[in-house]
């Protein structure tokens, strides 16, 4: 059975601004997301009927990206990240997924991190209708701590370049990798979580 984790994230500065070009550093964490893949009589997802529109992410990677048309998937999710909280697991969940599709339509082949990084970031637009910055997908298929940006950062190593057409206009980034200095693994990232849901789509209105 296919399987993959992607890890959700923090973001510790920037957060919504950075869908309009402004810098963000983000950094992965250690809970996430594991997306599980096999085929099945009738699709179902988490062991009930799959309904396509009430899953836009899934289903842009199944139609758009892979454009799909093999037997029906019952489809696995099992997640430690809190939904609408700030921690990714929207991104999570698009890379966890992207990541088990190809491993069950291409077995043996490896995926390329920033070609997953793409596939999430354009299933994260079309769930939030356009408006979307690759902060929370890169730094989920590719760890570690990203600076993503509209240029290229000093003191940073650049990794790719992306772009989407929001409702706003054309918008590009630069994703970024920042080098973690040894010895770090000792300190501690402190998470609080008020419980109040913030979905992604609206928070980022907002700031528009």
């Amino acid at each position: 059975m296919p399987s993959a984790f992607a890890p959700g994230k923090c973001i510790l500065f920037g957060e919504h601004a950075v869908v309009y070009g402004h810098p963000a550093v983000a950094v992965a964490i250690d809970q996430g997301v594991r997306v599980s893949v096999e085929e099945s009589d009738v699709w179902k997802l988490e062991g009930s009927p799959f309904e396509p529109s009430r899953h836009p992410h899934i289903s842009h990677i199944i139609q758009n990206i892979f454009q799909y048309s093999g037997p029906p998937l019952d489809i696995d999710v099992d997640s430690s990240l809190f939904s609408a909280a700030g921690m990714g697991s929207s991104a999570a969940l698009s890379n966890a997924f992207g990541a088990a599709m190809f491993a069950y339509i291409n077995p043996g082949e490896e995926l390329d991190t920033v070609k997953l990084a793409k596939i999430a970031h354009s299933a994260e637009a079309t769930a939030q209708k356009g408006r979307a910055s690759p902060t929370d997908t890169a730094t989920s298929a590719l760890g570690g701590c990203l600076v993503v940006s509209g240029s290229e950062e000093h003191g940073t190593k650049h990794v790719f370049d992306t772009s989407l057409e929001t409702p706003e206009g054309s918008r590009e980034w630069s994703i970024n990798a920042v080098d973690i200095p040894l010895g770090i693994e000792g300190a501690w990232l402190v998470i609080g979580y008020s419980g109040i849901g913030s979905p992604t789509g609206r928070m980022v209105s907002k700031v528009a």
